[in-house]
């Protein structure tokens, strides 16, 4: 079985594009339809079924819009403090390491909620 990802990214034009990836390969495109479509000869050749998940990366059920937005602002401010040498409290460091074991035990319940549903 084959599995193929699709995610949204920003792009230099304020707008976001679509990657589908799939062993190595990968493929852009304004919708994921697009997207795939670039990696149809790659599919072609694939024995057996394919799937394809698409993962748009903001909140869900599992790790939430607020979340994320907090994640991302400690990671910037932690990044920031280790490349100009300032300070990232224990206190934010605390709370980023919780945030990032929360999104890992997320992504396991996704991937569990996932396999519940393959035939």
């Amino acid at each position: 079985m084959t599995i193929v990802t699709v995610t949204t990214e920003p792009s230099t034009e304020d707008a976001e594009f679509f990657r589908a990836r799939v062993n190595g390969h990968h493929a852009v495109g304004r919708t994921a339809g697009e997207a795939l479509d670039g990696l149809r000869e790659y599919l072609a050749s694939e024995p057996g079924s394919t799937i394809v998940l698409v993962q748009r990366l903001g909140g869900d059920s599992y790790f939430g819009a607020d979340q994320i937005k907090r994640l991302g602002e400690l990671m910037a401010r932690s990044r920031q403090a280790r490349e100009t040498g300032a300070t990232f409290s224990s206190s934010e460091q605390t709370e980023l390491e919780a945030l990032i074991q929360a999104e890992f035990e997320a992504s396991a319940r996704r991937s569990a909620n996932l396999a519940d549903h393959l035939p």
